[in-house]
């Protein structure tokens, strides 16, 4: 199918925000669209744009939630496999950090500004680079 309506369109910003992939819900059933023309359909216009951004705003904090579910043993969410409970919420942490990085990414919380006005500044242990001396040019 290559088209989208507002039914469509409903269903999945729902599907969005309780931690779905566009892919999984293009492929869930017969007459859906393709990713393409979900994105463009996103992209039509700066109100469904910024829909989609929120959709996948709460998305990201449900996969947080289920992150946590599965490392608690929440047998809803857990296996009884350690090693791909791991995996599956390591996935879950690392996606909410793409979909929403001011909240979950490594990099964003560095460089925000802490509480009391102070900012957080990162130290490696690198020594910074010395600059070369200038050379004599005739």
């Amino acid at each position: 199918m290559s088209s989208m309506d507002d039914a469509l369109w409903g269903d999945l910003l729902d599907y969005l925000a309780n931690g779905g992939s566009v892919l999984r819900w293009c492929k869930a059933g017969p007459g859906r669209p393709a990713r393409v023309t979900v994105y463009k359909f996103a992209n039509s216009s700066d109100e469904r744009s910024e829909q989609f951004a929120r959709a996948r705003e709460e998305g990201a904090e449900c996969r947080w939630e289920n992150a946590e579910a599965i490392l608690s043993g929440d047998p809803e969410f857990s296996t009884s496999d350690v090693q791909r409970d791991k995996l599956l919420a390591e996935h879950q942490y690392k996606t909410a950090a793409c979909f929403r990085p001011q909240r979950y990414g490594q990099k964003a919380i560095a460089g925000q500004m802490a509480q009391g006005g102070a900012v957080v500044q990162v130290i490696t242990g690198v020594p910074a680079p010395t600059p070369e001396p200038p050379t004599a040019t005739d």
